[in-house]
């Protein structure tokens, strides 16, 4: 459902969002609450409430979920524009995200149980990151309950990976040849660790995502699905590609004040989109579809030595570093597009 408050200075009792599926919901203009309660999804999946002005709740700010894999993701409506969000006595939140708000109010800072970082906020006590291991034999969906605080142990909802989380893929816990999903419940990608996975998994990625941490294939990973990726987690984030090719449509680097980088060659057949922060290949191979920087975001591409093999390539050099180093741009098809501004 979508719910609209316009307006300056609307003043609200209580507003609760209480559907148990999975919904978005969009909140406009500057507003004041007594109470503000959104209910989680009864399955997995994800309940989104973006702001595109300050709120004040001057009584209590709270989710109901139960489980990790249940989760409420509040966030400024405009990727890289945050917003102020006043909360004044102390809320009640299980298994909730938060992205681009700045919490002030005299109950600042929050916390709760299971409080995931998608970045760029303040005043808020996240969750310690941890470590957590796959295990279900069979393979299955990555929002399951399928997630153990040790190599082998207990899965439990509890463990569900959350932003600042590793989530770790060995071969304990994994038969060989299973398949792995990143289906559509899953909200995001926190760092993801398949370097100990040298038994045959075939990792499909599914629908888009957004990857907050560092990805690290395995050498028994095949990687399979169309889903674009977008690294996204406003810090330093490293692909670790292990011979293995993407499979995706598009992979685009979106990190406000952050950067991503390659930690070996890196090879797909989609496009490459640099749309905000930095992207360096470290001197390592680069091969790609499409080399594409053509916004007027503030980004910096960094060469260093590398060859990048491309079958296109647009450019724009309004807000743009373009460091070359000393790379080689090769292209790999008889029809090549070079396109600048």
């Amino acid at each position: 459902g979508i719910y609209n408050a316009s307006g300056a200075g609307v003043v609200f009792y209580n507003v609760a969002f209480t559907s148990t599926t999975a919904s978005s919901h969009a909140v406009t203009g500057t507003n004041t609450y007594n109470n503000l309660a959104v209910t989680a999804s009864s399955a997995a999946g994800l309940t989104t409430v973006t702001f595109d002005s300050k709120q004040t709740i001057n009584g209590t700010l709270s989710t109901t979920g139960t489980a990790g894999n249940r989760r409420v993701f509040f966030a400024s409506a405009t990727y890289g524009i945050s917003v102020d969000l006043a909360v004044n006595s102390a809320p009640s939140l299980t298994d909730a995200d938060f992205r681009g708000l700045y919490v002030t109010g005299t109950a600042a800072p929050i916390s709760g149980t299971r409080i995931g970082n998608r970045g760029e906020c303040r005043g808020i006590t996240f969750s310690t990151p941890k470590t957590v291991y796959w295990n279900q034999a069979t393979g299955g969906n990555w929002s399951g309950t399928n997630w153990a605080a040790s190599s082998g142990g207990a899965v439990s909802d509890s463990n569900f990976p959350l932003p600042q989380d590793t989530a770790t893929i060995v071969n304990t816990g994994l038969n060989a040849s299973a398949l792995l999903s990143i289906d559509a419940a899953t909200g995001y990608i926190p760092t993801i660790d398949m370097s100990g996975r040298t038994n045959a998994v075939s990792f499909d990625v599914g629908t888009s995502k957004t990857v907050y941490g560092n990805w690290i294939n395995g050498s028994g990973v095949t990687i399979s699905g169309v889903g674009a990726l977008t690294f996204s987690g406003g810090t330093t984030q490293t692909i670790t590609s292990s011979g293995k090719t993407f499979t995706s449509n598009n992979i685009f680097i979106d990190t406000y004040g952050g950067t991503v980088q390659c930690a070996d060659a890196f090879s797909f057949s989609g496009q490459l989109v640099v749309t905000n922060g930095t992207f360096n290949t470290q001197g390592y191979a680069v091969t790609v579809g499409t080399l594409s920087w053509a916004n007027t975001n503030v980004k910096t591409i960094s060469l260093g030595a590398s060859t990048v093999s491309i079958g296109a390539l647009t450019a724009n050099t309004t807000n743009t570093t373009f460091n070359a180093g000393t790379s080689l741009i090769q292209a790999t098809t008889t029809s090549v597009t070079f396109a600048g501004v």
